[in-house]
């Protein structure tokens, strides 16, 4: 066929696992959540995002102690990968889940498809954070060494508590703003307010 009449002939050629790639994934059942409660991989992602709440806590007990300056920000950058661990163990269990359900229908699993509707959340969950990891990670540890490392703790502490909703929100407008905005405005602050002190 014609360069444009590919697209046309290869949805009219394709096996039905192809049509429901071409389709964006419509046909594929959503996953129910106890196909993702089944997984020990998604399991210990959820663990994972705990241990990165409990942190949370103590990185801001621990903010302007007198044991160790930094003390706020060491334990508010272990929740950070705390979280982002449990993210990418989230994802693959959702891919395991997604795969043993095609299996059961007799249908081929692409754990890369970028059509697959029921991985768009958690590869897009883990792709944003990482996008915003480089910029982050300096913001808190530049403010914290030259200007404050208590507030430096608490900008992580509000960083990573609502970076955590981002999969909870994901495709959700206006909601998922609840998650992006401010960590926009964290990072934004940090370097802002870092610059300052070295004015």
């Amino acid at each position: 066929p014609s360069p444009r009449a590919a697209p046309l002939h290869a949805a009219m050629s394709a096996t039905p696992s192809e049509q429901q790639r071409l389709n964006g994934g419509s046909s594929r059942p959503r996953l129910e959540t106890s196909a993702l409660l089944s997984s020990p991989i998604y399991l210990h992602g959820i663990l994972l995002l705990a241990g990165s709440m409990v942190l949370c806590v103590f990185a801001i007990l621990k903010a302007g102690g007198e044991s160790h300056k930094y003390a706020g920000v060491v334990l508010g950058t272990a929740a950070y990968f705390l979280l982002y661990y449990g993210f990418l163990f989230l994802q693959s269990g959702t891919k395991f889940a997604c795969q043993a359900a095609d299996k059961k229908d007799g249908v081929k699993f692409d754990r890369e498809d970028p059509f697959d509707k029921r991985l768009r959340g958690v590869n897009r969950t883990v792709g944003n954070m990482m996008e915003q990891m480089g910029p982050f990670l300096a913001s808190v540890w530049i403010h914290a060494l030259v200007a404050s490392p208590s507030v430096a703790t608490y900008c992580c502490v509000v960083y990573v508590v609502t970076r955590a909703l981002y999969p909870v929100v994901f495709g959700a407008v206006p909601l998922v703003f609840i998650s992006t905005l401010p960590n926009y405005v964290v990072i934004g602050y940090l370097f802002v307010t870092a610059c300052m002190a070295v004015w």
